[in-house]
């Protein structure tokens, strides 16, 4: 087992040092090789320059012609199974283990029985390695981290929104703050993601979380801050009302220097970070250290003329580089005091994230004053306490921030309409059968996942207002709950590619669109996976569509799986659905009569159960209790005079359940867009 810990081992360590990670994986595989023992080993990832599309490694007997022999294998389209791995021309005598890793491949030719709980570290180092390299690429290969570091040494908090913004999407925090430290306390004022403007908390140090790990120089994990032994009276009530859950703070600088700063990423779930992301978030860390003599131990004072100098650099820089305007909101709030929010010109939010906060403010019972954008696209609200919007020595401070937030605003709608336009030129020529190597390599271009995936497609009305704005936003929300975006085909239809198994429900997905979408009606079919680009084509196909068919039909299901499609299809059919629609009636006209004489439910009971496949979710349906629903499913096949148990009654009587659910469910659709019309 040491052998095996020593190759994991080594692969973290591949991780948090990028510039050596060809030499500690080269490391790592030979540890393996001794380990098992084998005769060779082979790891296939994606290639972190995307220059090819896999790297492969390998360590062991005869290298070079089995690096070759690899290729040649890789290069054959073929599946990656026993067969294919099979009789390597250098290693007769070994046979192969083919272990599968998400994004890559893991063979070794071993000579006896592997490990398997080594085998099973291992690989789950692998997927740390392949999955830590693809967030670099996506979040930390710009080089932006480097030039915020050189401007924190620099003294120049101004950068720390970006910084954080950074440390949330590489981590896949929720919120992330950062904690100057000072005369003995942590002191939070900056951050990314709280739902309260005025979030911020003082800590002693050595005490709560953060002040555990500055005085222990070391970063401090807890699984579930509601249940940890580090709750600190008054920090709690603050990070409770937020909702932290999962919390790892990193310290930056030391204790020996007497200042630095505590790093935060939060969820508000209890989901432990993993430790591709533990890395990532360590290398960021170490990156912007030391921050230096405490520069950034204090947030800046809003007067005097060296922290409006400081202000003045924070607006120019957003404006030169940033294209979030949620960052414009969070340095005007950290300038004035104030709640800031940009919305459009039907009082909504064009960041997501601002989305809660302009809900609790316009709760709160204060007006806010409007600023309108000189472009006339949207508005700034702010809800100022009292005298006027400006500072001492900056009296155009309204009309620079309105400026720049045009500015901004339309360098991200170009930007977003620039790569959604190759986003979905992409995904129009898979659908329409270009599937060759030229397409996959302009899918890894895109970020976009050609193989292992599965595609949701949304569909929504097309003259519903929202324009670029809702785009962006639905962008933003795929990506924090799908970690992929939002490619909008043309005005009413959508797709979104997830990779692996999804993070969240379709329910709950389409719930927190239609925060923003709303009110409106809002489709999606989701379950169409595929494993190639041949089969995301197939998908394609599947999935567009029956989104496209579901908006015309003008009511639900508003969440469907794709492969439930085919019996609403097949109702669609105006050459079948009367003969079903008789079908159904003959088999249940027994329980419909019942119902009709004497007021009961067993017409409903009945097809509800065999639907939703059980007594227990018929009854929570139904509001009643399950063994009501036994006694009425009974009562049921004593009146159908059927056996339940025979596989073709079954089936006759599970379709003509399905007819006249959805039969009822038509009718019930009519009756209230009916009544809304007379209402009107």
């Amino acid at each position: 087992m040491k052998g095996w810990e020593s190759a994991a081992g080594l692969l973290r360590r591949a991780v948090l040092e990028p510039g050596r990670r060809a030499v500690w994986v080269k490391l790592s595989l030979e540890e393996v090789v001794r380990a098992a023992p084998a005769a060779g080993t082979l790891l296939v990832r994606p290639d972190p320059g995307g220059v090819d599309r896999w790297l492969v490694e390998y360590a062991g007997a005869a290298a070079d012609e089995m690096r070759r022999w690899a290729r040649d294998r890789l290069a054959s389209e073929e599946d990656s199974s026993e067969e294919l791995w099979g009789g390597a021309p250098c290693l007769p005598d070994a046979s192969p283990g083919v272990f599968r890793v998400v994004g890559g491949l893991w063979v070794l030719w071993a000579f006896g029985n592997v490990e398997e709980g080594g085998a099973r570290r291992f690989r789950v180092a692998v997927e740390e390695l392949i999955e830590a390299e693809r967030r670099e690429r996506e979040c930390l290969s710009d080089g932006r981290l480097e030039e915020l570091a050189c401007a924190l040494r620099g003294g120049d908090e101004a950068c720390l929104p970006e910084l954080l913004e950074l440390v949330r999407r590489v981590s896949r925090a929720e919120l992330t703050y950062w904690g100057g430290v000072h005369d003995g306390v942590v002191d939070v004022r900056w951050h990314v993601g709280a739902r309260s403007p005025g979030f911020g908390f003082e800590l002693p140090l050595g005490e709560g979380v953060g002040g555990r790990a500055f005085a222990g120089e070391r970063p401090l994990e807890v699984a579930d801050y509601l249940n940890c032994q580090y709750r600190y009276p008054g920090v709690s009530d603050a990070t409770d009302r937020e909702g932290v859950r999962s919390v790892l703070a990193l310290p930056v600088g030391g204790k020996r220097e007497g200042s630095g700063a505590v790093l935060y990423a939060v969820r508000r779930s209890v989901d432990p970070f993993s430790d591709a992301e533990r890395a990532l978030l360590a290398r960021i860390r170490d990156t912007v250290e030391p921050v230096g003599g405490g520069a950034l131990s204090r947030r800046a004072s809003v007067t005097g003329p060296g922290a409006l100098r400081l202000q003045r650099a924070g607006l120019r820089r957003l404006l030169l580089r940033s294209d979030q305007v949620r960052e414009v909101e969070e340095w005007l709030e950290g300038v004035i005091g104030c709640p800031a929010v940009l919305v459009d010109s039907g009082d909504r939010p064009y960041a997501s994230g601002s989305l809660d906060r302009l809900e609790e403010l316009r709760l709160s019972g204060s007006a806010p004053r409007s600023f309108r954008l000189p472009g006339g696209g949207g508005s700034l609200l702010v809800w100022q306490r009292n005298g006027e919007l400006s500072i001492e020595g900056w009296p155009d401070l309204v009309e620079d921030v309105l400026a720049a937030l045009q500015v901004i605003l339309d360098r991200a709608q170009r930007s977003h309409e620039r790569l959604n336009n190759r986003r979905s030129r992409w995904l129009r020529a898979v659908a329409a059968g270009q599937t060759g190597e030229e397409a996959r390599r302009e899918g890894r271009r895109l970020g976009l996942p050609e193989e292992g995936g599965e595609v949701w497609a949304f569909a929504w009305e097309p003259d519903h207002s929202g324009g670029a704005r809702l785009r962006m936003v639905a962008d933003e929300v795929a990506l924090d709950m799908l970690d992929g975006p939002f490619i909008t085909l043309e005005e009413g239809l959508g797709a979104v590619l997830v990779r692996g198994r999804p993070p969240h429900p379709p329910s709950a997905v389409r719930d927190a669109l239609l925060r923003h979408f709303g009110p409106a009606p809002l489709w999606l079919v989701h379950g169409a996976g595929y494993e190639s680009l041949e089969g995301l084509k197939e998908a394609l196909r599947m999935s567009l569509p029956a989104a496209e068919e579901l908006r015309a039909s003008r009511s639900g299901p508003y969440v469907c799986e794709v492969r439930g499609r085919g019996l609403d299809s097949l109702l669609d059919d105006p050459r079948l659905s009367e003969e079903l629609l008789g079908f159904a009636g003959r088999l249940l006209d027994p329980l419909a009569e019942h119902d009709g004489h004497h007021g009961t439910r067993l017409t409903e009971t009945f097809c509800l159960t065999l639907a939703l496949g059980s007594a227990e979710a018929a009854a929570g349906r139904l509001f009643v209790h399950p063994n009501t629903v036994r006694y009425r499913l009974r009562r049921a096949q004593q009146l159908l005079d059927r056996d339940l148990s025979d596989p073709k009654e079954r089936t006759a009587l599970s379709l003509a359940a399905f007819v006249w659910l959805r039969a009822r469910d038509r009718r019930r659709t009519s009756v209230t867009l009916q009544r809304g019309l007379d209402e009107a």
